[in-house]
């Protein structure tokens, strides 16, 4: 393996770590430890940080990095950021989206908290945020919206009904609704009522 693949396992390891839990918010992340477990040297896994600090889901600190714990103004700041992104993707990619494509989302929407393939709650819940901005044909407004996602559906403090599955199954099947009638004001109010509600 070449220094810039070692790069991009290195990143992509610990970015999946992350969402997966493996390491929780304002964790240090070991350069050393996590060197040793991906069996590869410590200059990769220092890029894969830098890069993961610019995405904003690892921090500096004193003794190195750590996964980014986000405070209520950091979260609420995160969530006017999230909002005004999501709301310009959905006004791209309902009017723009086929009958297979809002057959697609419907099938994601079904894997969310179904343990398929493996997947998590939150890797299937942004597997469909990929899948659904991804349609916007904005490949760099689709993985900030995904960070973001991260950023505020895991890494954030929010409590309470706004994090049950139940309560995202529900947006999401009403997202998928309005995919179906091309119905983006509607999608627009879904969105901002969940948003809003994370911060409640």
């Amino acid at each position: 393996m070449d220094e810039k693949n070692r790069v991009a396992f290195a990143y992509t390891s610990l970015r999946n770590d992350i969402i997966c839990g493996r390491y929780r918010p304002g964790e240090a992340l070991r350069q050393e430890e996590v060197a040793s477990r991906l069996s590869i040297s410590r200059i990769p896994i220092r890029e894969a940080l830098n890069r993961l600090c610019a995405e904003g889901l690892v921090v500096r600190s004193t003794y190195g990095f750590k996964v980014f714990c986000c405070t209520r103004k950091d979260l609420q700041d995160l969530i006017h950021v999230r909002l005004a992104l999501e709301l310009a993707s959905l006004n791209i990619v309902i009017v723009a989206a086929s009958r297979s494509d809002a057959r697609a989302l419907a099938d994601a929407a079904d894997t969310i908290g179904a343990g398929s393939c493996g997947l998590s709650f939150i890797e299937s819940a942004l597997a469909f945020h990929g899948l659904m901005h991804g349609l916007s044909g904005n490949r760099r407004m689709a993985a900030h919206i995904c960070t973001l996602f991260v950023m505020t559906e895991l890494l954030a403090p929010v409590k309470g009904e706004a994090k049950t599955l139940s309560t995202y199954k529900h947006h999401v099947a009403s997202l998928v609704r309005c995919f179906q009638t091309r119905d983006r004001l509607l999608a627009a109010q879904f969105v901002e009522s969940r948003l809003t509600s994370l911060f409640l």
